[in-house]
């Protein structure tokens, strides 16, 4: 019993199976989450290491160097990256993918401990940090106080960072601003030379003052007593108490040598929203959770912790990652919709007759609704990927029961059979056909999954899920779709009596029909009689179009519109925060002026506190600038993100003072691997920095020529000015004296030590040393300041050292374990592939010096690789299709005449982005993959027909003919169902559009073209074929 005869002869279990499937599929429907996009394992860790006060040279040597060698041991590493800068080293290291995080990590962790030994003491602790999509915020918070703004910080971490934390799922929360409170104890240079104190024995004398410590136990008695000598200080008044030397038998204090006072740390920094002080609260999630579901449970959690906030607290919302999530699946959603409703009435036009068109229409629900089940149990989302596989299969999932549904249609009608028998055979004769289609269909998707990199991390589920969805159509197809015909299907009667709309519209719209078969079986019986041109024509058509290849633009992946807008301003190197704050304040009255569509506006300025900033490819310090904000939806505004930010970058540009401007849109893929390369970056390697320096400065010049490239930088610029204290080494140590010994002296006077721990209310807060700010503001004052000798002498700087004034890099990068530059731009209207074209022609025009390599990276490295993946997975597919083919017909030749139409659906795709203006990217690219197994579909049904009718004896000739008119109605249905689905994705303009609309287009143009060729060169080519082998059989047998 087959799967037809099945379906037919128990209609009431088939039934129930397809009601059991619905059940289970909404079910699981309800309890999916949803987000972005699929869940992403990046194989790629971080090393984040804090060197406070140190210059980017001494992060570089002293700290990154060290880690970079350890760490380059690791198995599975691909390469490594670091970017040292003042205060911070970052060392990425980027494994092969599908490789198990977990495993690596304790090896790295290992390594990190073997170095820790070599690293400076001020050093602190490397931190390993894994990257995945749980590292972005998920939602970012701006805080705004007025009589508050002194206390925020504390306040804010402990009545809303506390709170947040407990909520299921939210990972941790990290501040960015406010004030942070510091015991400060400035010296007084001369009253240490006056009593021969050193820095030295403050801080130690510090340390040793603040102590509780455990002495071990006594018994008295029955009682076992705990013996402990509590030292901490309980206020600060005990620390300007502290005996720190003494003179003549009298003791002197810390109060006689310095001012200890209960501040905050020297602000280096500024955050304003919208335009008012405060700070930003970052609220990350767990690795594994729901972005949508945490968004959710901030909002509702923000209310009531804003009840336990003084008045003058303000928090706001500045970013929500959810909203475009919620906005983009929303969208996607609505064009399902549409597409549904395109398809039915698609159905509807060729079937002319509502239980037909119910019959084929109730396949798409239990068919889709499998990918629920299999999203739920694979522990998968739904999110823009799953759920444009889905739309991508509403109109391929119907195909197999319009052919088989016409087929029992034809049956009935021209054979007279009875309902039950017509919907047996007639699904039976079709069955292995439709079977092959989907097969082949299926079979191309295996190679997607196979692709290696991100882009087979990101479609993998698309793969899997179409793949499901069609399994299913073709088991509703073979079962559902016969027993509702063996049911419910109906002939249309001719009757004396009135005829209403419905059969006026058959009558009319038959005779349409009518004509186009008889109009296509003319235009076939001239391709058949004009063979030679027809196969001209074809070739023809296929070889401008490849010519024509070379004008599509090519790009990684497309630029979403998420409603945000972000840039960072650099004035020049070495600006004090105050001045630097003066030009962000006129950044904002442009923004405020020029940017009606802000909901929100957030801007930060100075010094890194976390690092966070470094670790998200970004950088902070007192001459950089970074502001961004918040948009009204997409459909609320006549401009896109883009062109907002274009227009900041001119407007900005024309402040005076600024060096750079950047608002280009970071590359998402760069970003999760902890890269800050640009969609269009340039890589020069050297270790000669006046070398590199000059090469990159260069390509600068040279992209700035280059149309569509904008916000060119250059990731090394020349850093602070800095004075080199050179040492006499052998005048130091004649005095007994090392470089470690004043280098500490004079780290500890002019950027200050943290000397131990304050401890109250259930808080640490830095006690921090260094010399009074009048004591630290000339060069003098290095000059004089004195080192204590092993002896106690005091050694002016001046005997022992000279100063040198200079610049040093203000950030120096490497990749694997050789210094790069990186000299970078972002795109506006117009492709990464023509600008990356022209950039290789000016390179090939450009000197570079011995010791100096140049290499084209960023989004254009990911893109031919990508490309060079997805190649392979065409070629595999098209190899795949072939041998299924072959396999189902048991010829070799019949599969080869049916893959005449994967070149001229390749055709349809150049010419689709061309008129519409889209890029080859990855998106489009797999829907070419797509193609090849969508476009065999119909010439495997009209071939197959072809083969049934000259095994019944009819010719040649009139079976081509006959199939190519019966076959018609069928494959126009099939293709127009498909286009009509994705019609909606092409033309879709809301959030995430951008991501599946070139797909969409791919889609449409190979299938609008592909169907054209089956329907006219398929059978020419057939027919050649076929009467070739037949005079090559007749001439064997005459030998």
């Amino acid at each position: 019993m087959n799967l037809p005869e099945f379906g037919v002869r128990r209609p009431v279990m088939t039934m129930m199976i397809f009601m059991a499937i619905l059940i289970i599929g909404i079910v699981a429907l309800t309890q999916l989450p949803i987000d972005l996009m699929p869940k992403i394992e990046m194989p790629t860790m971080s090393v984040i290491t804090l060197y406070p006060g140190a210059s980017a040279e001494d992060v570089e040597k002293l700290v990154t160097e060290v880690i970079e060698s350890r760490v380059a041991t690791v198995s599975h590493i691909k390469e490594v990256l670091s970017t040292s800068e003042e205060n911070v080293s970052s060392v990425i290291m980027r494994f092969e993918w599908g490789t198990d995080l977990n495993e690596v990590a304790d090896e790295v962790r290992q390594n990190l401990e073997f170095a820790k030994q070599y690293l400076p003491d001020d050093a602190e602790k490397p931190r390993l940090i894994k990257f995945n999509l749980s590292m972005m915020p998920v939602v970012i918070l701006g805080v705004t106080a007025d009589e508050s703004y002194p206390r925020l910080y504390y306040l804010i971490d402990d009545e809303l960072c506390d709170p947040l934390k407990r909520l299921p799922g939210v990972a941790s929360t990290v501040i960015m601003g406010g004030e942070e409170r510091e015991i400060q104890v400035n010296l007084d240079h001369h009253r240490l030379e006056a009593y021969h104190l050193s820095v030295n024995q403050i801080t130690s004398i510090l340390a040793a003052e603040n102590l509780t410590l455990s002495t071990g136990s006594i018994k008295i008695g029955r009682t076992e007593y705990s013996l402990r000598v509590p030292g901490e200080f309980n206020n600060p008044d005990q620390v300007r108490n502290v005996v720190v030397g003494n003179v003549n038998g009298v003791p002197v204090y810390l109060r006689d040598v310095a001012e200890v006072k209960d501040s905050f740390k020297d602000v280096d920094r500024r955050v304003r929203i919208d335009r008012k002080p405060g700070l930003l609260v970052m609220v990350q999630k767990q690795s594994g959770e729901n972005t949508v579901k945490i968004a959710n449970e901030i909002r509702k959690a923000l209310p009531e912790i804003s009840k336990k906030l003084p008045p003058d607290v303000k928090v706001s919302i500045a970013i929500d990652t959810s909203d475009f999530i919620k906005r983009s699946i929303s969208n996607l959603a609505t064009t399902i919709g549409w597409a549904l409703l395109f398809v039915v009435l698609v159905v509807f036009l060729f079937l002319r007759e509502i239980r037909g068109s119910f019959i084929v229409a109730v396949t798409i629900p239990f068919s889709l609704i499998i990918a629920f089940i299999f999203l739920y149990v694979g522990d998968y989302t739904i999110n823009i990927v799953s759920l444009s596989a889905i739309a991508i299969a509403i109109g391929m999932v119907v195909d197999n029961a319009i052919v088989i549904y016409e087929n029992i249609y034809r049956h009935r009608t021209e054979m007279f059979e009875h309902r039950r028998e017509a919907s047996v055979f007639g699904a039976s004769e079709v069955g292995m056909a439709v079977a092959a289609s989907t097969v082949t269909t299926v079979a191309i998707f295996f190679p997607i999954i196979l692709v290696p990199g991100i882009t087979g991390t990101m479609f993998k589920e698309l793969a899997f899920v179409v793949m499901i969805v069609l399994a299913a159509s073709l088991f509703s197809a073979l079962t559902l779709t016969p027993m509702l015909s063996s049911q419910i299907m109906r002939v249309p009667v001719s009757s004396g009596k009135k005829i209403g709309f419905l059969q006026k519209f058959h009558d009319y719209t038959e005779k349409w029909f009518r004509g186009l078969e008889n109009t296509y079986k003319n235009i076939l019986q001239w391709a058949l009689g004009h063979r030679k041109i027809t196969v001209g024509i074809g070739l023809g058509v296929f070889i401008i179009s490849l010519l024509m290849l070379q004008l599509v633009g090519t790009e990684f992946m497309p630029t979403m519109d998420q409603g945000e807008f972000m840039g960072t301003i650099e004035l020049p190197v070495g600006t004090r925060v105050e001045a630097t704050d003066e030009v962000m304040e006129r950044i904002e009255e442009i923004i405020e002026k020029e940017v009606p569509e802000k909901e929100l506006m957030f801007a930060r300025c100075g010094i890194s506190q976390t690092g966070m900033e470094t670790m998200m490819g970004s950088r902070a310090d007192t001459n950089i600038i970074m502001v961004g904000g918040k948009l009204v939806p997409k459909k609320q505004r006549k401009r896109s993100e883009r062109e907002i930010e274009y227009l900041l970058t001119k407007k900005v540009s024309a402040i005076p003072g600024i060096r750079t401007v950047d608002f280009s849109p970071q590359d998402m893929v760069q970003q999760l691997q902890g890269s800050s390369e640009k969609p269009v970056s340039v890589e020069v390697f050297g270790d000669d920095l006046e070398k590199t320096d000059e090469v990159a400065l260069k390509i600068k010049n040279l992209m700035s020529k280059i149309s569509g490239i904008t916000d060119i930088t250059i990731s090394r610029e020349k850093g602070k000015p800095e004075l080199w204290v050179k040492v006499d080494r052998e005048k130091a140590s004649a005095l007994g004296l090392n470089v470690a010994q004043i280098a500490g002296t004079l780290r500890t006077k002019f950027y200050g030590s943290t000397a131990t721990k304050f401890r109250e209310g259930g808080k640490e807060y830095d006690v921090f040393v260094r010399l009074r700010e009048e004591d630290r503001k000339s060069l003098a004052d290095i000059y004089n300041t004195f080192v204590t000798s092993p002896a106690g002498k005091q050694i002016p700087i001046s005997s022992i050292a000279t100063i040198v004034e200079t610049r040093g890099p203000l950030v120096l990068e490497r990749k694997n374990q050789e210094r790069v530059v990186y000299v970078g731009g972002a795109l506006y209207k117009r492709s990464l592939g023509s600008v990356v074209k022209d950039i290789k022609r000016g390179l090939s025009r450009l000197k570079i010096p011995e010791g100096v390599d140049v290499k084209i990276a960023g989004s254009a490295q990911d893109q031919a690789e990508s490309f060079r993946y997805l190649l392979t997975a065409l070629i595999l597919g098209i190899v795949l299709i072939y041998m299924v083919m072959a396999a189902q017909f048991e010829s070799l030749l019949d599969p080869f005449i049916i893959m005449f139409s994967v070149p001229f659906a390749i055709t349809g795709v150049i010419w689709a982005l061309l008129i519409t203006g889209k890029t080859l990217n990855i998106i489009s690219f797999i829907g070419m993959i797509m193609l090849v197994g969508i476009v065999v579909n119909n010439a495997i049904v009209l071939v197959d027909y072809t083969n049934i009718l000259r095994a019944r004896g009819i010719s040649l000739r009139e079976a081509i003919l006959t199939s190519g008119r019966r076959r018609l109605r069928p494959i126009l249905m099939t293709a127009l169902t498909t286009i009509f689905a994705l019609l909606p994705l092409a033309l879709s303009r809301g959030e995430g559009s951008e991501m599946w609309s070139t797909l969409a287009i791919s889609v449409i143009g190979g299938l609008l073209v592909s169907t054209i060729v089956t329907l006219i060169f398929v059978p020419t080519i057939y027919s050649i074929l076929e009467e070739r082998i037949k005079k090559n059989n007749q001439r064997a047998k005459e030998r």
